[in-house]
């Protein structure tokens, strides 16, 4: 095999691997929705108790904003905690599922 094939094999597994790793986490993450469910009203009390709005984008926005990286365009990744599953949005600000 040369080391152009290796090196598009390597590559392929790779992808391939992330693939599955991100297929893993969405399903992980869907699995617990009822817990995400939960979080908006338990952010509103604390808020509440608190007199604060430290947690507003959580029953606001209904959205945990994850990082900073760049997917396909947009700057974050969220968990919407009404659909537990990961979400973008993109530069016109629509929400997309990646």
């Amino acid at each position: 095999m040369g080391k152009e094939n290796k090196k598009g094999s390597i590559e392929k597994r790779v992808k391939k691997f992330e693939r599955e790793i991100v297929g893993e986490v969405k399903d992980y993450i869907f699995s617990q929705k009822d817990l995400w469910n939960q979080i908006p009203d338990l952010a509103r009390q604390v808020d509440n108790k608190l007199g604060t709005d430290n947690y507003a984008g959580f029953y606001g926005r209904h959205l945990l904003a994850l990082n900073s990286s760049i997917y396909r365009g947009t700057y974050n990744a969220f968990i919407d905690f009404v659909t537990a599953k990961l979400i973008n949005f993109d530069r016109e600000g629509n929400r997309y599922y990646p």
